[in-house]
């Protein structure tokens, strides 16, 4: 979480943080209270 709220403070926008899984393993802003959540449906299931 602390790399989450470092980057978030850096570039002044909400950050969330998946693994491989798509599994959200932190998160700032509007995703805090999504940690644990599986991200379905995202851009980032496109990203390698």
């Amino acid at each position: 979480m602390k790399y989450a709220q470092v980057i978030s403070n850096v570039i002044k926008v909400d950050v969330e943080i998946v693994d491989r899984n798509m599994n959200r393993i932190a998160g700032t802003g509007i995703f805090s209270d999504q940690v644990g959540a599986i991200n379905e449906g995202s851009v980032y299931g496109f990203v390698n």
